[in-house]
């Protein structure tokens, strides 16, 4: 079967997501668009459309220059209009320089989306992430392991929303504030959305799992394994499929079949 041409398009935006710590969540929430219908379009199940991607690549705050990085020729309509694009944006006026420096400048290009609090735009062409290894930790579910590490390891690398319930008894020494604590005198829920996935920073420990939370300030805090009670992961649905789409096609002739009988 000959290969689509936005086939490799679509590689090169989810290896650049990959290599800027993105998923489609943040995507998502930066160009406006709903999450189920990004993911069904990286998915390539669902067209990609000329004004989708240089809309992308504006969020991701990378050029079309860079689609060559992985060796990939850029189909002529699309640097057509990526060079249309290009000139427009040169009649408008151009930003002041950013005169931040030291620590704080980087802190204020983190995010890497335009539409996040704080960043700015930096042309930097990305990197293509290490190869996928086949016993790598990140992508593969080990059934004898702790479940709830498991899960957890899942959730962040889907990119879905999800929310864990903690034994408060277990998180007096956690990182979480007291007056926290004292809320959630029994169970204590917290919720992390996908679209700032990349902020939690999850360090995986042989006894629990520390992230990066914000309460009164940003903290870092440390949640027992044992503490972990409960775990509801939110997916992304597709679209219902219509009754038309779901009917099962008729079997060739000559050839036996099942049918039911009322």
């Amino acid at each position: 079967m000959s290969q689509r041409p936005s086939e490799p398009i679509l590689a090169w935006l989810r290896q650049t997501l990959k290599a800027k710590g993105l998923n489609v969540a943040a995507l998502a929430e930066a160009s406006g668009e709903k999450r189920a219908d990004v993911r069904q379009v990286l998915a390539e199940r669902a067209p990609l459309t000329v004004d989708q991607l240089m809309h992308w690549c504006r969020v991701m705050d990378v050029k079309m220059e860079d689609f060559g990085v992985l060796g990939a020729r850029i189909p002529p309509e699309l640097a057509l209009a990526a060079q249309a694009e290009e000139d427009a944006a040169d009649t408008t006026e151009s930003p002041e320089p950013d005169d931040t420096e030291g620590d704080d400048a980087e802190d204020a290009h983190s995010p890497g989306l335009l539409s996040f609090p704080g960043a700015a735009a930096r042309a930097v062409a990305p990197a293509p992430p290490p190869p996928r290894e086949p016993d790598d930790p990140r992508y593969v579910i080990d059934p004898f392991g702790v479940q709830a590490e498991q899960i957890i390891r899942l959730a962040f690398g889907m990119g879905v929303n999800f929310r864990f319930v903690a034994d408060t008894a277990q998180l007096k020494n956690s990182g979480v504030p007291a007056d926290v604590l004292r809320r959630f005198p029994e169970a204590m829920p917290i919720q992390l959305d996908a679209a700032y996935h990349r902020y939690n920073k999850p360090e995986y420990h042989e006894h629990g799992v520390s992230l990066m939370l914000s309460f009164d300030t940003v903290r870092s805090c440390f949640f027992p394994w044992s503490a972990i009670r409960q775990l509801i992961l939110a997916v992304d649905a597709p679209e219902p499929v219509s009754p038309d789409d779901s009917t099962p096609d008729e079997p060739p002739a000559g050839r036996p079949a099942l049918r039911l009988v009322k």
